[in-house]
């Protein structure tokens, strides 16, 4: 941690901080020590004995430096405010954003509960990860939920070692190649605040994505008896229906096979059995399935979702039309 209260009370950066002076925890009031070599960026620790579940302990180079360096760039920004209502501390605070530097490994769950936290407290959260987390051509739930959407999902990444904050975008997802994207660094000399793709180059990139192919893909997984597939499959055996048998629409790309893969069938099958968009909802419900992108709001990619969904099949006329 960076941010001590010394004896009077009051809040001291590790990079003024004096070793002759004493320093408590902001959150906990317990005693602080100050690490300060050659090697290391100057940062507060707790005793061993006196670990604080509420600061992060342990913290990496990469992490004490990101913050500084975030700092440098965000002016009107405050170092690890506690939160007391909310029992967080995020690393930075900016108005009404609190900025996250996620270096660590982390939870699924708790990275929903702390951002729900901040959600249910009207704060706006900016997470930005570390080397740890940045997108291949394999993402976990974890990496996908960190990420933002506006008509793509979006990535935030600080590379502290090139000192270069970065935004992977247009990041989607096909059954060939897994995840894919763009990257743009963030110009030195811009605002930091703005913390969405609007300045982005939007256009889609070239997939290679062929409905004919893709059922040759599921046959093919099918056949070698790959166990996601098998449930995918027995999901629809029980629905009297086949994997492969669905009408043909049913295969085409979506910008929302980010979100759900191989899964977005099963959306699409259902929106074949609903009557309406209300019934479409009441029938997902019935899934009791888990939606692990707290950044995202949930309600409108499923809008977005039964939009495609009519339009492919013909119920709608739109100008909606899969990547290229």
């Amino acid at each position: 941690m960076l941010i001590a209260k010394n004896k009077k009370g009051e809040l001291v950066s590790a990079l003024n901080a004096k070793r002759e002076e004493e320093f408590v925890c902001p959150a906990c009031e317990k005693k602080l020590c100050l690490k300060h070599g050659q090697k290391q960026q100057p940062h507060f620790a707790h005793l061993k004995k006196d670990a604080c579940q509420t600061l992060s302990e342990g913290e990496t180079t990469e992490h004490l430096m990101g913050k500084v360096w975030l700092s440098q760039r965000l002016p009107n920004s405050s170092l690890e405010v506690y939160l007391p209502l909310l029992k967080q501390r995020p690393d930075l605070l900016l108005a009404q954003t609190p900025i996250e530097f996620q270096c660590s490994s982390l939870s699924l769950q708790r990275f929903k509960e702390r951002t729900y936290n901040y959600l249910n407290y009207q704060y706006e959260p900016w997470w930005i990860v570390g080397k740890k987390f940045v997108p291949s051509q394999q993402m976990n739930q974890l990496q996908k939920g960190f990420c933002y959407w506006a008509k793509t999902a979006y990535l935030w990444h600080l590379d502290i070692t090139a000192q270069q904050l970065r935004i992977y975008y247009l990041t989607s997802w096909d059954y060939n190649r897994g995840y894919h994207w763009q990257c743009q660094n963030i110009a030195q000399d811009s605002s930091l605040t703005q913390k969405n793709s609007a300045s982005l180059n939007l256009k889609p990139t070239t997939t290679y994505w062929h409905a004919v192919a893709y059922k040759r893909f599921l046959r093919q997984r099918l056949f070698r008896r790959q166990p996601r597939f098998l449930r995918l499959q027995h999901f629809f055996y029980l629905k009297r229906e086949n994997l492969l048998e669905l009408p043909f629409w049913c295969y085409a790309s979506s910008r929302y096979h980010f979100f759900f893969e191989h899964e977005l069938l099963v959306l699409r099958w259902l929106f074949l059995q609903s009557k309406n968009w209300q019934h479409w909802l009441w029938q997902l419900a019935k899934l009791e399935w888990q939606w692990d992108f707290p950044l995202v709001c949930q309600k409108s990619i499923l809008r977005e979702i039964y939009l495609e969904c009519q339009v492919l099949s013909g119920q709608k006329k739109g100008s909606f039309s899969p990547p290229k």
